[in-house]
C-alpha cells in the first residue's frame, strides 16, 4: 500500500520468531492484548485481518515481499544486509531467478566465489540463455582462475546480446588472461564505445595496450578511468607503473600519493609507493609510507612484514 522508511528511534521492541527473524517493530511498548494478537498472528502466518483495517475480498493471499526488502538494502549500499531477505525469498520460492542472480552477484563482488557458485549455477540452469546469468558465471570462472571457461560464458552472453557493454568488458579481461591480446583489445574497445565512462573497461584496455608497450596509447586510457572514478585503485597503480616504464619516477610517486589520498585504506598503493622509494634508494621514505599504512590499517601484516624487511641492512 505504501513504502515508508523512517529513522531508527530508541527504545524499541522487536517481535522475533524461533529463527531469530524480526517480524514486527514496536516504537512504543505493546500492551498485553496487542502482544497476544501479534503472537497468534505470527503462529498462524496470517496477517490479513490485522494488516487491512477495512472489509473486502482478497483475490490472492497477502504476504511480505522479502525480495523488495533485500533490494532496498542492496540499493542503499548494504549488500550483506540484503542477503537474509534474499535467502528468505528463496525459501518461499527456490526458483526465484532474480534472487538467485542477486545473491550470486553479492558474493562475487565480496570475493566469495565458492559461496556464489551454487546460486550462479542455479540461475544459469533456470535461464540458460540469460546474458546476466551467463555474465555472472563468467565472473565466477575468472575469480577461480579459469579464464578459458570464463571466456566461453561471456561469449554465450554476447550471442544473446552482442552489445552488452559489461559482458564485452569482461570478455576482454578473460581474453587478456589467455594472452589473446588482439581479441581483448577489440572487445574492450567496443565496450568503451558503448560505455565511455566505464572505468573498469578503460583500465583494462589501457592494460592490454601497455602489455604491448603501447604506452602512449595506454596513458590517456588510465587517466580517463581515473577521471570517471577518482579512486579507481587499479588504474592509479597502472598509471604509476607506466610512468616507471617511461623513467618518470616523480610522476609515479605523484600518482601513488594521489591514490593514497583518495583511497587511504588500500594496502597496494602504499606498498607500490614504498617500492618506488626503495628503487630510488630512499629506504627512510619507504618506512614512512609503511608507518602511514599502519596508522590507517593497524592490523596490516603487509605493513609489518615490509617494515621488518626495510629494517634489514
Amino acid at each position: 500500500m505504501l513504502d515508508f522508511r523512517g529513522p531508527l528511534e530508541l527504545p524499541l521492541t522487536l517481535l522475533v520468531d524461533d529463527r531469530s527473524r524480526a517480524h514486527k517493530v514496536y516504537f512504543k511498548p505493546p500492551n498485553n492484548t496487542q502482544k497476544e494478537q501479534d503472537l497468534a498472528d505470527l503462529a498462524a502466518r496470517n496477517r490479513v485481518a490485522l494488516a487491512l483495517p477495512f472489509l473486502g475480498t482478497a483475490l490472492r493471499p497477502f504476504a511480505r515481499s522479502y525480495f523488495r526488502h533485500g533490494a532496498a538494502f542492496y540499493q542503499a549500499g548494504f549488500p550483506d544486509q540484503a542477503l537474509p531477505y534474499l535467502r528468505e525469498t528463496l525459501s518461499e520460492n527456490p526458483d526465484n531467478f532474480k534472487a538467485l542472480l542477486a545473491i550470486g552477484q553479492i558474493h562475487l563482488a565480496a570475493g566469495r566465489p565458492g559461496e556464489a557458485r551454487p546460486f550462479v549455477e542455479r540461475a544459469v540452469a533456470l535461464r540458460p540463455a540469460s546474458p546476466e546469468a551467463l555474465n555472472n558465471l563468467g565472473g565466477l570462472e575468472l575469480a577461480e582462475d579459469q579464464p578459458a571457461r570464463a571466456a566461453a560464458a561471456f561469449e554465450k552472453a554476447l550471442e544473446a546480446e552482442p552489445d552488452l557493454a559489461y559482458a564485452l568488458a569482461n570478455a576482454g579481461t578473460a581474453y587478456s588472461h589467455l594472452g589473446k591480446l588482439d581479441q581483448a583489445e577489440r572487445a574492450l574497445r567496443r565496450a568503451v564505445e558503448l560505455e565511455p565512462k566505464d572505468a573498469d573497461a578503460l583500465d583494462q584496455l589501457g592494460l592490454v595496450l601497455a602489455r604491448q608497450d603501447r604506452l602512449d596509447e595506454a596513458k590517456p586510457l588510465f587517466e580517463r578511468a581515473i577521471e570517471a572514478q577518482r579512486n579507481h585503485v587499479s588504474a592509479i597503480s597502472n598509471l604509476a607503473v607506466l610512468f616507471l616504464k617511461q623513467s618518470k619516477p616523480n610522476e609515479a610517486i605523484a600518482a601513488l600519493r594521489y591514490g593514497i589520498r583518495v583511497a587511504p585504506g588500500d594496502e597496494r598503493l602504499y606498498l607500490n609507493l614504498a617500492k618506488v622509494y626503495v628503487q630510488g634508494g630512499d629506504r627512510e621514505r619507504a618506512r614512512d609510507v609503511m608507518q602511514q599504512l599502519l596508522q590507517q590499517r593497524p592490523d596490516s601484516e603487509m605493513a609489518r612484514n615490509a617494515l621488518r624487511e626495510l629494517a634489514l641492512p
